[in-house]
């Protein structure tokens, strides 16, 4: 996982495959190894730029997405997007940082 072998990581930007996303960090998310990484320190990156990966998720797809990044990189709060739905994940981190 990037987070845990670049722990140095401060800036991102990424163009990435958002048509199984959903799909995608679900499987990371129960897949063992990645278990055994949240253990080990991870990058503080903050801000994730997917510049202009399209993005269509649906209510549960919103959850999905935001926790399984955050999981990831558990430091951000914050994407850069030029899709709405990047601003509505957005939305979603800030009332979880809120709670």
């Amino acid at each position: 996982m990037i987070s845990v072998h670049c722990v140095k990581l401060e800036e991102l930007e990424i163009h990435f495959n958002t048509m199984n996303i959903v799909g995608d960090l679900k499987d990371i998310s129960q897949d063992p190894r990645f278990q055994e990484l949240r253990s080990l320190p991870r990058c503080e990156l903050t801000c994730l730029d997917v510049s202009r990966a399209p993005l269509t998720l649906d209510e549960p797809g919103f959850e999905t997405v935001v926790n399984g990044m955050m999981d990831i990189f558990p430091a951000l709060d914050s994407f850069a997007g030029d899709e709405e739905a990047w601003a509505q994940v957005n939305e979603r981190i800030d009332e979880l940082q809120e709670t």
